[in-house]
């Protein structure tokens, strides 16, 4: 049997130590740096992704918020944002088109109320200062057209009101046959 000594250089062991230790630092370390860069990259990259439609919405949103009927969101993806941003179109469409039938009606009824109204103000006119001698009879007329007339406006106003309500569930529409 033998005896082995063994016999080793403390500061030459720690150089060769020290040296691996390192060399793993930086292999690993670099890749680890890169993973890192490349990691921080795709997340700022998917963050517009998401972040920049979201924004065109929003603004859009605003814009439409404050009455533009024309606000659209230039957002056209193949996922919910864009499922969004097409239903956001859809509905600013629908709001400019009732919008537009608004203005019309109020056109319309307007012009239907300004009839009725001409003949009471132009009757109440005859009656205050009459070109002729008022007789009965004519004073009769007078009084029967803003009578006529009144019918009509609140008969307008009636229909109005109970369209309104025929909307809203308020008053049932009532269907009877009729021959033609």
């Amino acid at each position: 049997a033998g005896i082995a000594l063994l016999a080793f250089n403390q500061g030459r062991q720690s150089g060769r130590v020290r040296s691996s230790l390192w060399s793993s630092f930086r292999r690993f370390g670099g890749a680890t740096l890169v993973c890192l860069c490349v990691g921080i990259g795709m997340a700022i990259g998917v963050t517009r992704g998401l972040v920049s439609p979201l924004n065109d919405l929003t603004t859009a949103v605003r814009r439409l918020g404050a009455g533009d009927w024309q606000a659209r969101a230039a957002v056209h993806r193949p996922d919910e944002i864009g499922e969004l941003a097409t239903a956001f179109g859809e509905m600013s469409r629908q709001l400019a088109r009732v919008d537009e039938m608004k203005d019309e009606f109020i056109t319309t009824v307007s012009h239907d109320l300004r009839n009725p109204l001409g003949a009471i103000s132009m009757a109440a006119r005859y009656l205050k200062s009459p070109p002729l001698v008022l007789t009965p009879e004519m004073s009769s007329q007078v009084v029967d057209t803003i009578l006529l007339s009144t019918a009509r406006l609140k008969n307008m106003v009636d229909n109005i009101l109970d369209e309104k309500k025929k909307k809203k569930g308020g008053l049932a529409s009532q269907r009877d046959p009729f021959s033609v």
